[in-house]
């Protein structure tokens, strides 16, 4: 399925993140840029980025597949996702499982935004937590990640996001929970109906300290 305001959600964070944050380096990489195996070597950035954020389809498979490993049930689909069936062996198949995901390098990563559909899903382990998306880039060095609880709309989201964005960006002292709450009230007292909906803010829910 096609997400026709990924693009746009992509330039306009990127806009805003020019001129807010005008001492540090913008990449953006779309359609057969972002590819899983650019984001696995970070390619033409100097290092883990402060930010990372991906707008894409997430997916969440529940424990009645038959997949052995928790850390394969959940995952972000990128460049060349649908031909998956069609790589062959040894190659990036454009799906980035959480399994896949703890391996980033994310060292130093401020903030990573999951702007998709169920990317806080996962099998939940009881000594553990639960083993998704979120885990896995905690584990690959991200100390914060923005993620959602159910699917999301696609036109909603980008408008979530640059409101996100907005608000957090303009802090004197970077608090992205206190961006995002500040986000979820302008929406409950919108004059917009699809706004207040709260199916289109609660998803939205902040992992780290």
């Amino acid at each position: 399925k096609d997400l026709p305001e990924t693009a746009a959600e992509a330039g306009e964070v990127a806009e805003l993140y020019r001129a807010l944050r005008r001492n540090e380096p913008v990449a953006v990489w779309q359609k057969a840029d972002a590819s899983e195996a650019r984001l696995k070597r970070l390619d033409g950035l100097a290092g883990p980025p402060r930010v990372l954020h991906l707008a894409t389809h997430g997916f969440y498979l529940d424990a009645a597949t038959a997949l052995p490993l928790p850390l394969l049930r959940s995952g972000l689909s990128l460049a060349g996702a649908n031909r998956a069936g069609e790589a062959v062996e040894g190659e990036e198949d454009g799906i980035l499982y959480a399994l896949e995901a703890q391996s980033l390098n994310l060292e130093g990563t401020e903030l990573v935004v999951l702007s998709a559909c169920e990317t806080g899903r996962g099998s939940i382990d009881y000594s553990e937590g639960v083993d998704g998306l979120v885990r896995a880039l905690r584990i690959a060095g991200a100390q914060r990640v923005l993620m959602t609880l159910w699917p999301v709309n696609d036109r909603l989201a980008k408008e979530f996001m640059v409101e996100f964005y907005q608000t957090w960006l303009q802090q004197q002292r970077s608090d992205p929970a206190a961006a995002l709450r500040a986000v979820k009230v302008s929406w409950q007292s919108s004059d917009d109906p699809a706004r207040r909906d709260p199916r289109n803010w609660a998803p939205y829910v902040l992992i780290g300290a």
